[in-house]
């Protein structure tokens, strides 16, 4: 799987399938990302990179999910905060 660092404005991390080769891809917004970790201390590297990772999951697990943050990938995130024991970002109609 891919990870990337990009100078991209409009996202902090995303999750990509790539439309001709298999494989995944997450890359993360370094720009975006530093002004929200400026703002919101929950939002951190790992943070992201765990929600980004629960993408991956559903991906796999449920690839019929049309809705990004759905009540199963919700229920994922939660397990995985309770599991690190690392805050994750739950305001995403920001």
């Amino acid at each position: 799987m891919d990870i990337k660092i990009t100078r991209a404005r409009s996202y902090l991390g995303a999750m990509w399938r790539y439309e001709n080769k298999p494989g995944l891809g997450i890359y993360f917004g370094k720009p975006l990302m530093e002004d929200y970790m400026k703002k919101d201390p929950t939002i951190t590297w790992e943070s992201i990179l765990l929600h980004e990772m629960c993408h991956v999951w559903q991906y796999i697990k449920i690839p019929n999910d049309k809705e990004a943050h759905s009540p199963r990938f919700m229920d994922k995130l939660r397990a995985v905060e309770k599991l690190t024991g690392i805050p994750q970002y739950w305001n995403f109609e920001d």
